[in-house]
Parts: structure tokens; C-alpha cells; sequence
């Protein structure tokens, strides 16, 4: 029977996703939040679109993180598409810079970040109504999206209903499946293969094959999608072929390695503790409250716990200062990891903090009344995750940072590229007409990394935000701007336009088209200025003629 229209519980997104997949519904899912409202459509149970209420991840940036298009292209594409009113996939494949096949991966990769983006929304209200797909359709895959929606927002309530019927009994996917779920790593693949020859639900979850939370999320995941098996026998994994092995590495293998022993309850007090993961604090908390963790800074020596309870005064200096990261909004700083490490290793600290900080873990050993911030904590964790994963925003992570002062820990390179992403974001709402964020993005652009280009867009862009409401002050902000670009880059025609402007606007004519000129002679495809020019032009030989400077007056 068709869905026609259905609520869902707030907060249920990845249980709405797998709802709609196993009926095969076919419409719109309205995600409603703060006021905005955002959509996937569904075709027949798959997700084929979703739609922000804000213009974010445009085509042509995640072309540039594909390597498809370089900034130059990126560029020219968004100086024609203002031109020709059409779509940046169409300009680009215009202008030879992808082909179909390019678009399509790229068009599907955007539908992804979208998906994701809305996964990470809080508390909305989900709405679904039947309706027609439309024509534009990317299929997103199924388990992969609800992959998607738990790993970027996991609620521990929503984990625990999807893996009830699991408990006790032992799971398992169909042969082939692991290699058919996009958006998993290595480690989650393989465990995905585990699966395909059944295992114990305890066993999965025991943190040997995959981090609790991890496995967890891929196998709520696939029991809400249906593709999880309840109750098979499990099968004999077969054996690894043996791989090949070097001549130095083999007589290396000679000698038995020593048996692996198991850590001591206790570290002695005297003896320095093994060098801490870069993904967290420090050493991981122990179950429940068993030990203290380690300071957080990892240069300084974790002091040593004592048998039994942990200290919950040293617990709570460690909360405190994880809070305070947290609220300062410097995520680097809460994960412990430097501006320039690989998503990898910022993947590995998030599951080991989450871990750490689960609030489950303060439910006994006098920690009680240290739970709710932990709770805080550990639900920061995955927005700081999501930013520090993805590059777009990762670079703007650093550019806030930067504008808050804290640019002593960014290289020029780091600062460079924030700064170009600032900029691709400030010219996308320069186009848009959204003076505001331009001027906001112009102005961390600048403060990172000044250019003639900069300086002057975000000079009109200044104007444009406030010439309604502080006229003079407007005027005069910008021509100050202005001049500063004109000393950085004297070349720039898109400078000379705009002063032309504001003294147009200034009821200056004959100044404005000794600027207009200058642009028009630097930028002969000035389309505004050399326009400006022809009409002075006309203007001053028509009124040379009527006051008798015509060719039969002489």
C-alpha cells in the first residue's frame, strides 16, 4: 500500500530513512528545524535528492575537492553562469572542463553532503507526504544514508531500539553485501565481512573487530534497513592465503615473537605510562569507574591510578578543561591533535573519546553528579568530528581561529587556503546578492591573506550592505577599502569599476568616467565600464554639436 503522508518522532532520522527505504515510499521527507525546512525525496524507497533551505556545498567545490577542476576553472565557471543565467554543471562541461560521467559523480557526492548536513540537525521535526520525485534524481544508497544519519548524530536511545531484537542471538549479512555499502573505511569493511559468515551479537559489539560505537552504528544500520539476518549459524571463515614476504622481512619472522601479556591493574607510581594516542586527553578511560584518566595535556606524565574508584576531583579537571575546548569552539584543542592531521587519525580520536565520555561510564564510583557533563561533552564530539572530517568546513574552522586571533598555530599555507575557501564563499553570495555574508566572508578572507580582489569586493560589498541605513559612512568605508586595494594591485580593473560607481552614486559624473576609463582600458572586456565610456562619449559629442562644434560650423 502507498505511503501517503506520515509523521515520525522527533530526532528519529535514520529510523525515518529506513521506514520509507523498506516500504518503498515514493516523496517528500520534510525536515523542519529552527524555523528552516529542509527535504530528501524519495523514489520507490531510495533517497534521489536533498534540498538545504541554504545554498551550502555547491557544485563546484566539491568538483575542486575532487581534483576534477582547478580554481581557475572554478572561477571562470561562476563569472559565466552570472552571464548566462544557467546551471555551473552546464557552463563547465561547456568549457571542456569535465565531461558527463564527471558531473554525475559529482552531483551524486553533493547529494551525499547534503544528506549528511541534515543528519546533523538537531531535534527537527521529520513530515512525509507523497509526491513526484521530479526529474533530477541521484540515487543515494539506502544503508549507506542511514549509515550516514546514525554516525554523524548517534543517539544512544535510537542505537539501543534498532539492536534490541539482536541481543543474544548471532547476526549476518548476505555474501557480497560489504562490498556493495558506500561511505565505510577499511576496518569497518572488514567487519563488514566478518558478517557475511555470521557472528555472535556480543561478540561484534565487544570491541575486538571494530570500537563499540562503530559496530554498533553498522549493524543498527542494517537492521533497520532489513539487510540484517537474525539467528543464522555461523560459518568457518576460511583462511588467508599466505602473502608473499621479502627476504629481510621473512628472516625477521624466524624467531617466535613473545607472548603479548596482559596490562597490569595499576601502573607503579615511578614509571612513565606508554605515550598517549594523539586522539584524545590521554590514555582511554577505564570501564565504569575503575581508573582516572590521564591529564590532558600529552607532554606532561599521566599520574598513576591508584587500585579501585577513580579520584573524581582530577576527573572533573579533566571534564572542565575538555568543556572549555569545547565551548571555546577550538575542536583541535578538544581532540588533541594538530591543525594538519589526517582525517584518519581524527576518525580513530572520535571513537575513542566517545568512548571515554560516555555518559554511561559516570553512572557509578562517585561520579554521578559529573554525568551531565559529560553527556555535553560527549554530545560535541560529533559536530566537532563532522567539522574537522570535512575540508570545506575544516578550512573554515581554521579561518575562525584565525579571525579570533589564534594565528600563531597556522602555517601560510593553512592560512592560504582558509582564506580561499572564505573567498569562494564570499563570491558565491556576491553573486547571490547576499551583501551580509559577503561582507562577513570577504572580511576573513582579507584578515588571512589581503588582495586587490578582496579588498574591493569587500569594499562594494559594504556598500551595498549598508549605503540604506549609514549612506556617508558606507561611502566613506569603502572608498577607504578601495584605496588600500589600489596600493596591493594597481592593475586590478575591477577596483577602478567601483570607484567609478560610488562617484557616479556621488553625483560625480566627470570623475566616474576618468575610472570607468582607466577599467575599460586595463579590462577590454569590462562590459559595465566600456558601456560607461561609450555613453560619456555620445553625451559630449552631442553636446559639442548642439552648441555648434559640428563639422559644418568650422
Amino acid at each position: 500500500m502507498p505511503v501517503e503522508s506520515e509523521a515520525f518522532p522527533a530526532g528519529t532520522l535514520a529510523a525515518a530513512l529506513a521506514s520509507l527505504h523498506r516500504r518503498k515510499a515514493t516523496g517528500r521527507l520534510t525536515v523542519d528545524v529552527e524555523g528552516e525546512s529542509h527535504a530528501i525525496i524519495f523514489d520507490r524507497g531510495v533517497p534521489v535528492r536533498a534540498q538545504l533551505a541554504t545554498v551550502l556545498d555547491p557544485l563546484g567545490r566539491v568538483l575542486l575537492e575532487m581534483g576534477a577542476i582547478d580554481e581557475a576553472a572554478y572561477h571562470q565557471s561562476l563569472v559565466q553562469m552570472a552571464e548566462s543565467k544557467k546551471r555551473q554543471g552546464e557552463v563547465l562541461i561547456e568549457m571542456g572542463a569535465i565531461d558527463k560521467a564527471m558531473l554525475k559523480q559529482a552531483l551524486t557526492s553533493q547529494q551525499r553532503r547534503k544528506l549528511a548536513r541534515i543528519s546533523r540537525l538537531k531535534g527537527a521535526k521529520l513530515a512525509f507526504s507523497a509526491e513526484d520525485p521530479g526529474p533530477d534524481s541521484f540515487p543515494i544508497d539506502p544503508v549507506g544514508a542511514v549509515i550516514s544519519a546514525l554516525r554523524e548524530r548517534p543517539e544512544e536511545a535510537e542505537l539501543e531500539r534498532a539492536l534490541v531484537p539482536c541481543k543474544g542471538r548471532s547476526v549476518a549479512i548476505r555474501p557480497g553485501t560489504a562490498a556493495q555499502i558506500p561511505g565505510v573505511d577499511d576496518k569497518e569493511r572488514e567487519f563488514l565481512k566478518h558478517l557475511e559468515f555470521g557472528i555472535r551479537f556480543d561478540e561484534a559489539v565487544a570491541g575486538d573487530l571494530l570500537p563499540p560505537l562503530q559496530s554498533r552504528i553498522l549493524l543498527a544500520a542494517l537492521a533497520l534497513t532489513g539487510r540484517l539476518a537474525l539467528g543464522v549459524t555461523p560459518r568457518p571463515r576460511p583462511a588467508a592465503a599466505p602473502q608473499p614476504q621479502p627476504a629481510a622481512a621473512a628472516r625477521s619472522r624466524q624467531a617466535p615473537a613473545p607472548p603479548r601479556a596482559a596490562p597490569p591493574a595499576a601502573a607503579p607510581a615511578s614509571k612513565r605510562p606508554p605515550a598517549a594516542d594523539p586522539a584524545s586527553s590521554a590514555q582511554r578511560l577505564p570501564p565504569r569507574a575503575e581508573r582516572l584518566p590521564p591529564a590532558a595535556e600529552p607532554t606532561t606524565p599521566a599520574p598513576a591510578p591508584d587500585e579501585g574508584a577513580a579520584d573524581p576531583r582530577q576527573v572533573k579537571r579533566l571534564l572542565e578543561e575538555k568543556l572549555q575546548a569545547l565551548e571555546a569552539g577550538d575542536f583541535f584543542s578538544l581532540f588533541n591533535v594538530k591543525d594538519t592531521s589526517p582525517s584518519t587519525e581524527i576518525q580513530r580520536t572520535f571513537f575513542q573519546m566517545a568512548k571515554m565520555f560516555h555518559p554511561d561510564r559516570f553512572s557509578g564510583g562517585g561520579l554521578e553528579e559529573l554525568r551531565p557533563m559529560a553527556a555535553q561533552i560527549f554530545s560535541g564530539l560529533s559536530q566537532a568530528k563532522d567539522i574537522l572530517l570535512d575540508p570545506d568546513r575544516r578550512m573554515a574552522h581554521l579561518a575562525r581561529l584565525a579571525r579570533k586571533g589564534d594565528t600563531a598555530s597556522l602555517g601560510t599555507e593553512e592560512k592560504a587556503g582558509a582564506a580561499r575557501l572564505l573567498e569562494a564563499e564570499a563570491d558565491f553570495a556576491f553573486k547571490r546578492g547576499d551583501w551580509a555574508a559577503a561582507t562577513a566572508k570577504f572580511d576573513g578572507a582579507v584578515q588571512l591573506e589581503p588582495t586587490g580582489k578582496r579588498l574591493a569586493r569587500l569594499a562594494w560589498a559594504t556598500w551595498a550592505r549598508d549605503c540604506k541605513t549609514h549612506r556617508l559612512d558606507a561611502m566613506g568605508r569603502a572608498i577607504e577599502l578601495l584605496d588600500q586595494a589600489l596600493k596591493l594591485d594597481e592593475h586590478l580593473a575591477e577596483t577602478y569599476r567601483y570607484v567609478g560607481r560610488l562617484l557616479k552614486i556621488d553625483g560625480r559624473p566627470g570623475e566616474a568616467i576618468q575610472w570607468f576609463r582607466r577599467a575599460a582600458d586595463l579590462d577590454p572586456h569590462d562590459i559595465e565600464s566600456a558601456s560607461e565610456v561609450r555613453v560619456a562619449d555620445r553625451r559630449a559629442e552631442k553636446e559639442h554639436k548642439e552648441k555648434g562644434g559640428g563639422w559644418f560650423s568650422r
